[in-house]
Order: C-alpha cells, then structure tokens, then sequence
C-alpha cells in the first residue's frame, strides 16, 4: 500500500458534497494541516486546527481539492461545494 493509501484507510472526511461544516476526522492518525484548492492549483484556504468542523461557508459552489497533511505524508481528495 502506498502512504496515500493508508492515510485514506484512516481518515473520515463528510459530508461531500459541503453546505457549510466539513468535518474530517482521524482516530489513529494526528492532522497537521488541511490546505483547501481551487482546481486551478490556488491556495484558498489553510486550517491549522479544529478539523472538526473546518467553516466552507465562504467558498463559492464548485469543485475544490483539499490536501490533508499528517505525520505519515499528504494526500489530496476531491471536495465538492454545494
């Protein structure tokens, strides 16, 4: 298995599609840090904490990619805004 895959094992992100709270959740794995894209590769958003409930209200509708970075490596999945 590759990092990427084992941090995914390991991760709950919901719900997705986002209205406005999108919670991601780890009960083994210690989040460092949640990066929030456009699909054009710009940096939106930085959450350092509270992972739990990471605010989207201000994004508009789209696709976005989010990077979930932890002690083990990244990974980067798909969100949708609705």
């Amino acid at each position: 298995l590759s990092i990427s895959e084992i941090i995914e094992g390991q991760l709950k992100i919901y719900p997705n599609p986002v209205s406005n709270i999108l919670t991601i959740k780890s009960d083994t794995i210690p989040l460092d840090k949640v990066e929030i894209y456009s699909v054009l590769g710009k940096k939106i958003k930085e959450i350092n904490f509270d992972f739990n409930k990471i605010n989207t209200e201000d994004l508009s509708k789209g696709i976005y990619l989010i990077r979930i970075y932890t002690e083990q490596g990244a990974m980067i999945k798909k969100l949708i805004k609705k």
